[in-house]
């Protein structure tokens, strides 16, 4: 809690903010109120839970895929339960690039679907533009052209909105 406290004073302490940091800011400060009204019993899931995300992360880092897919799930439902959203979407990106690359595109799709809904609901754009496209990439491959435009163009939207040069 007190590391969580010194990272939101220094992002606090940052003289003109860009949105980006104004939400990071925002996330850390909602982390810990969520941290602080925790029982003990949640703060031990919530602790079990993210040393498994960062097993998990550090495992398919080193190319090691047995195991995370699990480990991810298990910690999407632990966030879930604790009503905690943002740390899904590092979860979810792992997941949607683990299926991804091992050629599961529906199970890719549905994260990519689930990560989206989570950026649309806290407000990350940014997010958003890299979900649609890899909804769009997955139809694409596989033959559903349609859908792959409406996608791309969902996307393209949000890039001409944020200022991105896509």
């Amino acid at each position: 809690l007190k590391q969580l406290q010194a990272l939101a004073d220094a992002f606090a302490s940052i003289p003109k903010p860009s949105a980006s940091d104004a939400r990071a800011l925002e996330s850390i400060r909602s982390r810990i109120a969520l941290v602080g009204r925790m029982s003990e019993a949640d703060l031990d899931s919530f602790l079990t839970a993210t040393g498994r995300m960062g097993i998990a992360q550090r495992a398919l880092a080193q190319g090691k895929t047995e195991g995370a897919v699990e480990a991810l799930q298990a910690f999407i439902q632990e966030m879930e339960k604790l009503g905690d959203r943002a740390p899904q979407l590092l979860a979810r990106t792992a997941l949607s690039d683990l299926f991804y690359k091992r050629g599961r595109l529906d199970e890719a799709r549905a994260q990519f679907e689930a990560k989206l809904a989570l950026e649309r609901e806290l407000g990350y754009r940014m997010g958003e533009l890299g979900s649609l496209s890899g909804i769009a990439e997955i139809h694409r491959l596989q033959a559903r052209y349609d859908d792959s435009l409406k996608q791309t163009e969902a996307a393209l939207e949000i890039a001409v909105e944020i200022g991105d040069r896509v």
